[in-house]
């Protein structure tokens, strides 16, 4: 469910009380550059609350919380997509199943992704046995521009172990060997990407496109361009999740089991927190059938801007007609070796899966090829969340 959060802390320090104030007051609001925010009742600026929402998945129509998201519920909720990932476990691998429950601190309805360090048959928490899922949102429409947002919410001390993956977004098309051999995209393919989570618990985007860097696997941008206040960054890295901890514990790698520093989300005063992403994607222009490397990637993290990626290529030669079509939901670890699998017994929740853009002529807005600034702070249609 949407509403605001009174927890200020996710908004840049070099705001004023009075700013902070009024985006609060007035969510048609918009704080770019550490500016004035745009008054809404300000008959010289438009209400930009305004949004095309073009899909949203907040799970609140379901009653009878917790239940286990059965492929009865999930399919048609979904588009009917067809895979899932967790309806192809092995016979007995059924005590992991996704579910949606009520989240204590919001009482919003959530998906809740459960992970497994259990060994199956000598199988150390490979997939698909470790648990999460994986699948895709059709949206039935190609979009050259769109937003995508989602909140998400880790379990108290969960461990990063090798990272793994949140949702992204797909485009045009792509050749079974390239999903099955993760290759480079041909030059007339598109792209998709997930975000990922990092070891030390950092957050970058995994990228396969026509012009990546490498002939195999993804091309990966971690969240570092800009380190707005508020986020928690440190010597270890660039960490979006705040407060990390590190343990000793037991690497299962391929060749052998050794002792391994690793890192966990360690939360003030043990209560987890809601965190947003939100993805904007703008796919390349064409000169006739021919693909210009001018496609790029915004993130955001609680509305702040955190990543550009810039000089893209997403959709490949002929794809002129194409454009974004597929919202892929991959709460999962890896990787898909046994080192990846988790150290424990992890969740993660997700909500408010969101796509849409804002709607056009809004004084102050960035659309098409337009990029936001440094210090951009979006209001967003799901965030800050509470109930």
């Amino acid at each position: 469910m949407y509403g605001y959060h009174d927890d200020l802390q996710i908004y840049s320090t070099h705001l004023s009380a009075n700013q902070v104030s009024t985006l609060y007051n007035n969510p048609g609001s918009i704080i770019q550059n550490g500016d004035d925010p745009v008054d809404p009742d300000d008959p010289d600026n438009p209400d930009i609350e305004t949004f095309d929402i073009y899909g949203t998945k907040d799970l609140e129509d379901h009653t009878g919380i917790p239940f286990e998201y059965t492929t009865e519920i999930w399919s048609p909720e979904w588009g009917n997509p067809g895979w899932r990932d967790s309806d192809h476990r092995a016979t007995g691998w059924d005590f992991l199943p996704d579910s949606i429950i009520s989240d204590t601190e919001t009482g919003s309805n959530v998906m809740k992704f459960s992970f497994s360090d259990t060994i199956i048959n000598g199988k150390a928490g490979q997939l698909p046995y470790r648990g999460g899922d994986y699948w895709k949102w059709h949206l039935g429409t190609d979009y050259k521009e769109l937003y995508m947002s989602h909140n998400v919410k880790l379990k108290p001390g969960f461990v990063f172990n090798q990272g793994g993956k949140f949702p992204g977004l797909n485009g045009g098309i792509l050749s079974k060997e390239q999903t099955t051999e993760l290759t480079r995209p041909k030059s007339d393919e598109g792209f998709t990407y997930p975000i990922m989570w990092k070891e030390k618990g950092g957050l970058a985007v995994f990228i396969y496109h026509p012009n990546m860097s490498r002939d195999r696997y993804g091309d990966t941008h971690m969240l570092n361009d800009y380190q707005p206040d508020g986020l928690s960054y440190n010597s270890l890295g660039e960490f979006i999740f705040s407060d990390i901890s590190t343990y000793e514990g037991t690497y299962k790698h391929w060749i052998d089991d050794n002792i391994k520093t690793f890192y966990y989300y360690d939360p003030p005063g043990g209560e987890s927190e809601w965190y947003n992403i939100t993805h904007r994607v703008v796919v390349n222009t064409h000169t006739g059938s021919t693909a210009n490397a001018d496609g790029f990637i915004q993130i955001f993290i609680n509305g702040k801007l955190v990543e550009d990626i810039t000089g893209l290529i997403l959709l490949g030669n002929t794809l002129e007609n194409d454009g974004i079509d597929v919202v892929t939901i991959g709460v999962f670890f890896g990787g898909g070796e046994n080192y990846h699998a988790p150290q424990r017994d992890e969740w993660i929740l997700i909500d408010d899966v969101t796509i849409f853009n804002y709607k056009e002529g809004q004084e102050g807005f960035k659309y098409d090829y337009d990029m936001w600034p440094a210090g951009t702070v979006l209001n967003l249609p799901n965030w800050p969340k509470t109930e």
